[in-house]
């Protein structure tokens, strides 16, 4: 599986939690109903910016997105509830509790790019990349 390494802390980070499978129905009545049909939430989201870092740790990005053949495959990550605890300090500046939320938001599922690596260059040598990663259930 492909790696992410980048060791250090993004600048700013964003999450949105996954949906459930639910569905509703209205009668002709107009009484509503919901179902659910699965045992956990997916589609999550990580947004992470790593602002003013230097160009050789840019392309690490780019080398994990071309790794992971856009998306395709999930990035191989440390131990934990989900298999993103720890890795590459993505959670570093966020409080222990709300860690652990995430990271029971994201039970079950496995991790992959969303959409590729935005990459600006700032300065010479000197980029701010931005990822999107998304917390997927699949059957593979």
């Amino acid at each position: 599986m492909p790696v992410l390494t980048v060791q250090r802390a993004p600048t700013s980070r964003s999450f949105r939690a996954g949906k459930w499978p639910i569905t509703t129905a209205t009668s002709q009545s107009g009484v509503r109903s919901k179902r659910l049909w699965g045992s956990l939430a997916s589609g999550g989201s990580l947004s992470l910016t790593y602002a003013n870092i230097p160009d050789d740790v840019a392309e690490d990005f780019i080398d994990s997105w071309q790794q992971t053949k856009g998306g395709l495959d999930y990035l191989e990550t440390t131990s934990g509830c989900n298999d993103i605890q720890s890795t590459d300090l993505m959670f570093d500046g966020m409080s222990a509790d709300m860690k652990a939320e995430v990271l029971s938001a994201t039970a079950g599922t496995q991790w992959t790019y969303a959409a590729a690596p935005v990459i600006e260059s700032v300065a010479p040598g000197i980029s701010t990349v931005k990822i999107e990663l998304i917390a997927e259930l699949r059957s593979d």
